[in-house]
């Protein structure tokens, strides 16, 4: 499973990642210039995972403003 985000203005560093509980939680902030003022803008995403995720291998690269989540799905035996 890929979970791509676009996070135009944000910094690396401006960028909270939480995997758990079986959701992802991305929030962070951007500075915005609008009207020749400096505006802090926040935001606060939360996607749902299926229950066969496997968090604890989850990778995530932040490379020209996109963030991209891998997270492998376990497959069950029949």
């Amino acid at each position: 499973m890929v979970v791509k985000i676009a996070l135009p203005n944000v910094s690396k560093k401006n960028i909270l990642l939480k995997i758990s509980d079986g959701k992802i939680e991305v929030r962070g902030h951007a500075f915005v210039k609008e009207n020749k003022k400096k505006l802090l803008r926040g935001f606060y995403r939360t996607i749902d995972l299926p229950y066969n995720a496997v968090t604890d291998k989850a990778k995530a690269l932040y490379r020209n403003n996109n963030l991209r989540i891998k997270i492998p799905i376990a497959h069950r035996n029949m």
